[in-house]
C-alpha cells in the first residue's frame, strides 16, 4: 500500500507513477477502439504508451497515437499461446 496524508500528496503520487499513466493510456485506447484489448493488441499498446511517454504525457499525443495506431485499422484475433512479435 502507498501512504499519503492528503489529496495533494495523492495527486503527486499519481502524477509521478507510471502505473496510473499506463492505465489511462489503455483506457483511452479501449474507449477509442470500442472494445477491450487482447493479447494480440500488446505491441500496438506498447507503441502507444511509448509515444505518450516520450511526448511528456501530452493528451493530444496520446489521442493521435491511438487514432494512427494499426489497432484502429484491424480487428485482432488471438489464438491461445500467441505472443507479441
Amino acid at each position: 500500500p502507498v501512504n499519503f496524508a492528503n489529496t495533494q500528496e495523492l495527486l503527486d503520487l499519481i502524477a509521478t507513477d507510471p502505473t496510473p499513466q499506463q492505465c489511462f493510456a489503455i483506457q483511452a485506447a479501449r474507449f477509442a477502439l470500442g472494445r477491450g484489448e487482447t493479447a494480440a493488441d500488446a505491441c500496438g499498446l506498447v507503441a502507444i504508451w511509448n509515444a505518450f511517454q516520450a511526448g511528456s504525457l501530452d493528451l493530444k499525443t496520446l489521442l493521435v497515437e491511438v487514432a494512427a495506431s494499426p489497432l484502429m485499422q484491424t480487428r485482432n484475433v488471438i489464438s491461445p499461446g500467441m505472443a507479441c512479435q
